[in-house]
């Protein structure tokens, strides 16, 4: 399992459940556009666990939830 893309596809599949795109959720986790756009294109060598926590709140989800996805077990 590669975490990093496994993160990724995490974001985006939360980003069509809450009917967002990548500017809107950027906007709302307060996360600059372009560096957002790096992390979905996998441009990041990493993704820091407060930038994810940023993204869960723009999400209006808790951490816990996000990794409660089968893929992270």
């Amino acid at each position: 399992m590669n975490i990093n893309k496994e993160v990724i596809e995490r974001i985006r599949e939360l980003c069509v459940e809450k009917q967002m795109d990548a500017a809107q959720l950027a906007e709302r986790a307060r996360i600059d556009r372009a560096f957002f756009e790096h992390i979905l294109n996998g441009q990041a060598d990493r993704i820091q666990i407060v930038d994810l926590q940023k993204i869960c709140m723009g999400l209006d989800i808790d951490i816990i939830d996000f990794f409660s996805d089968d893929r992270f077990r």
